[in-house]
């Protein structure tokens, strides 16, 4: 039997994502590998331009 409710995060053998939160299980696929690349890209891309650009400004100090 199945606990319902617990909120927790399976991965399929498929590669899917499935969530079981408050009695409802959704799934979703999981996305490209090209995509999640890309989203990786974009939520680092501010952090190693302000670590270079303080870099630069240390260096110029």
């Amino acid at each position: 039997m199945r606990e319902h409710g617990t909120g927790a995060v399976r991965r399929t053998s498929a590669g899917n994502v499935e969530t079981d939160v408050g009695g409802v299980t959704s799934a979703r696929s999981a996305p490209d590998p090209a995509t999640r690349l890309a989203e990786l890209y974009e939520a680092l891309l501010p952090v190693v331009f302000g670590y270079c650009r303080a870099r630069l400004r240390e260096a110029d100090a």
